[in-house]
């Protein structure tokens, strides 16, 4: 079972509001734009997590800026090991939310064995950059997301609890989402976190090029004692705040009009009846649509018409999986598509207003769900790419940990 470990972080030392300036999202999902603002933002944390130059120049420039963040004291080591409780308040539906877990060391494995589980496949381009920044730095700037389970609740209301005293940073990021942070420094309530984690393995919910990263630099620096673990937030499984979104998908242009890519499709669709039902989709759509195909004013839902046809047709695979909607768009419907066919967006709104845009086609399906997650991954099998997107992101530059 996975071993965690509290641990001394790096923090900005200034104040809550001065700390709301310098976070930024993690390396992958920070756009053009906001790259752009963050970088106008003197000791932000994009400086260190995406930094600048040419080949392997620029992870040699953030080790500098690193340096000097620490000589110059806007970084400060704390005194004391710690897990580092972390809260997020947010609208979910127009409804506040809010989604608790701890930052923590965790000892790595190889990815594939043992009791860190893989949900997704990972690309050898960011792997190669994430591991040249940890070669550089020797420290953890971003965390991996992982889940765990928690059925008596015993971390969680330990969580709970902090999130009624005083945190050591609070503030609302651009999207008015809260994040609060507390240092659990109480030495039985950190047996409390390490003795849940000897009873349920991890689930990795973001960041597995970082997970995989940490594990090759583990045995490229074997003398290193800092890198047989990794930084890691940990969110139990129950938490009423942990929500996968929908990730919709809009085809790219393909030379055609989107009325004729429409049409196309939908014969596509009629081509398939051993596995699809088909039929108008209203306001609220059947209960288990796999995915609705919408161009304009005309919208479709589409769900599995036979299970058993699909058992037939992926015999090696489990029930659990058979049932994922994106399953049978990217398996069934559409498996000539590549991950660069589409445009990607997790507000249906948007994909709609993209697909006009385009003069294409916009497929919007359900979100996935932690259990249905965890029930194929503990099997060994990977859910499709783009599955998942939860939110809100955890922030960088909260903590840093050194190696």
């Amino acid at each position: 079972m996975p071993k965690i470990y509290p641990f001394k972080a790096f923090r900005y030392s200034g104040t809550s509001k001065e700390v709301a300036q310098l976070v930024c999202p993690p390396y992958d999902v920070i756009g053009s734009s906001l790259e752009k603002n963050l970088r106008k933002i003197k000791n932000n944390a994009i400086q260190v997590e995406l930094p600048q130059g040419t080949d392997l120049d620029k992870y040699e420039n953030a080790k500098k800026i690193w340096q000097d963040w620490v000589k110059k004291m806007v970084v400060q080591q704390d005194q004391e090991s710690s897990f580092y409780v972390y809260e997020q308040i947010f609208k979910k539906d127009g409804e506040s939310a809010s989604r608790k877990g701890f930052f923590c060391e965790l000892e790595v494995e190889k990815p594939g064995e043992g009791s860190v589980l893989r949900h997704e496949l990972t690309l050898s381009k960011p792997k190669e950059d994430r591991l040249n920044l940890l070669k550089a730095l020797q420290m953890n700037t971003s965390s991996i997301f992982g889940m765990f389970k928690d059925p008596n609740q015993k971390v969680g209301k330990i969580l709970t609890d902090f999130s009624k005293k005083d945190p050591l940073v609070e503030f609302k990021d651009k999207d008015h989402v809260l994040h609060k942070i507390w240092a659990l420094r109480d030495i039985k309530l950190q047996n409390v976190f390490q003795e849940a984690l000897q009873k349920s393995p991890v689930l990795i919910a973001d960041g597995h090029h970082r997970y995989e990263t940490a594990w090759n630099y583990s045995q490229i620096k074997k003398e290193l004692v800092g890198s047989k673990r990794t930084l890691f937030y940990l969110c139990p499984m129950e938490d009423k705040g942990l929500l996968i979104y929908p990730t919709h998908r809009i085809l790219m242009p393909q030379g055609q009009g989107g009325k004729v890519l429409f049409k196309q499709l939908l014969e596509q669709l009629n081509s398939l009846k051993e596995f699809f039902w088909l039929k108008p989709a209203l306001k609220k759509p059947a209960k288990d649509y796999s995915f609705i195909l919408s161009y304009g004013r005309e919208k479709f839902a589409v769900g599995i018409h036979s299970l058993s046809a699909l058992k037939n047709l992926f015999p090696d695979k489990s029930e659990p999986y058979l049932k994922l909607p994106l399953v049978h768009l990217h398996s069934v419907f559409l498996p000539e598509k590549k991950k660069e066919d589409f445009i990607y967006t997790h507000d249906k709104k948007e994909a709609l207003q993209i697909a006009k845009k385009l003069d294409s086609v916009a497929l919007l399906v359900p979100p996935s769900f932690i259990q249905e997650l965890y029930q194929i991954v503990s099997q060994g099998e990977l859910m499709p790419q783009k599955s998942t997107y939860f939110y809100p992101k955890l922030l960088t530059g909260l903590v840093f940990r050194s190696l």
